[in-house]
């Protein structure tokens, strides 16, 4: 298999907590906010291309459909418990 034919496995959440790299971390070698970072962790809003490719450049691959579905399942799992 080679790399175009790779499918990315983790989530924004999962790869970078497994370089461990917290939210803050991730924004200073990104130069995107760590607001911003929650932001697309927590499925609220879809980074821009650019966005993505600035965090790849420094996580590696991601599966961002995997990181929209579960920041959307967290957060309807939070507000239900409210």
């Amino acid at each position: 298999m080679n790399s175009s034919e790779f499918k990315p496995i983790y989530s924004l959440k999962i790869a970078r907590m497994i370089i461990n790299l917290t939210q803050y971390r991730l924004s200073k070698l990104s130069s995107i906010s760590q607001v911003t970072i929650s932001k697309i962790e927590n499925g609220i809003v879809r980074p821009r291309d650019k966005t993505i490719l600035k965090i790849e450049k420094i996580v590696g691959p991601v599966d961002w459909e995997r990181t929209f579905s579960e920041g959307f399942i967290q957060r309807r799992k939070v507000n239900h418990e409210l």
